[in-house]
């Protein structure tokens, strides 16, 4: 039971470290349309994945190929959806709507790393 809350912990870590300090302003490029917010996002991603693959490798080194691609995938997709000018990336700090697609992004986040720890006790 502790190993998995430290699980967690590490991934919560993990996330705000890659979504936040370590997402560059080049990395924001992820708001842009089609096709120029892929390799932005797409760095995001995997600097998400690579993040994944290094908890896996302490604690779960049979899952570092699936954690990480799981990672990068979801990652992808959530932060496009949240980052998409027609959806969640056309509203500003100041709109309401901002902050609830910022939360729903951060809890999708939360989803996806307590999924990967389930794959572990599975």
């Amino acid at each position: 039971m502790k190993t998995l809350l430290f699980l967690i912990l590490a991934f919560q870590i993990k996330h705000f470290i890659c979504d936040f300090p370590l997402q560059g302003r080049w990395m924001l490029g992820k708001f842009k349309n089609w096709p120029e917010f892929i390799l932005p996002l797409a760095s995001h991603s995997a600097v998400h994945a690579i993040g994944s693959a290094v908890i896996a490798l302490v604690f779960a080194p049979r899952f570092v190929f699936v954690w990480s691609l799981f990672d990068f995938i979801t990652h992808f997709v959530i932060d496009r959806i949240k980052a998409s000018p027609k959806l969640g990336g056309r509203w500003k700090p100041q709109d309401a709507k901002f902050w609830i697609a910022l939360g729903a992004d951060q809890l999708a986040h939360n989803i996806v790393y307590i999924s990967m720890v389930w794959m572990l006790i599975m």
